[in-house]
């Protein structure tokens, strides 16, 4: 009997000793892996319009870029820059300072690098009002001679025009040469006038969430 209760605890014991082993091999397989982003894109674009670029995952700012890092190794490959993030599927969103952000998902997988190239088109034909349901327009004037020209929407003054674009991003303002408003989903009239050449343009335009619409006149 005496043996038969001795010989219970030893497998006891190997059984126990078997789980501790198992657990501590699961504790020792990596649970993180990164995600490393290269940018294409113009000096003028990427330092004047989208630097500093607010870095979200799920919806979490981890990280700012500021275009002045140095380049880091993606197992392998140079990238601008790179972020950890748990194993699995995530969101991320990248989001420059005007409110424009590329968005999508992503899989990471433990001990590897996801590798992730954004281009300045993606930005330039981007979303905006990241975190709101807001869209936006952009009204820009595209022909010359110009006088000064008064721009409305719902009967409301937004700005003036006064120069056609150097770079007409949507979204963007301009000192003038592009003016840009937010505003809620919905469809609003629009009114700009020409002062000097005694020009108008009218219509209605439609916003949709996170768009940006340009309107040229």
């Amino acid at each position: 009997m005496k043996q038969y209760f001795l010989l219970s605890i030893l497998i006891s014991l190997i059984l126990l000793g078997c789980e501790k082993a198992k657990e501590n091999n699961t504790e020792s397989q990596p649970s993180k892996g990164k995600m490393g982003v290269v940018f294409n894109g113009s000096d003028y674009f990427f330092h004047v319009i989208a630097v500093p670029l607010s870095i979200y995952i799920d919806h979490e700012l981890k990280t700012v870029w500021n275009a002045n890092t140095t380049i880091k190794d993606c197992y392998g490959r140079q990238v601008d820059f790179l972020i950890e993030a748990e194993n699995g599927n995530h969101t991320f969103a990248f989001v420059s300072p005007d409110g424009h952000f590329v968005d999508g998902n992503m899989t990471i997988v433990a001990d590897k690098c996801t590798y992730m190239i954004l281009n300045e088109d993606q930005f330039s034909t981007a979303k905006t009002n990241y975190g709101t349901d807001k869209g936006r327009l952009t009204f820009i004037r595209t022909r010359l001679p110009m006088g000064n020209t008064p721009v409305y929407v719902n009967n409301n003054l937004i700005g003036t025009l006064v120069d056609p674009p150097f770079h007409a991003l949507c979204g963007v303002a301009n000192n003038g040469r592009n003016l840009v408003v937010d505003l809620s989903p919905g469809t609003y009239p629009y009114k700009a006038v020409d002062l000097a050449n005694n020009i108008q343009w009218t219509g209605n335009v439609t916003v949709s969430p996170n768009s940006c619409t340009v309107i040229k006149f």
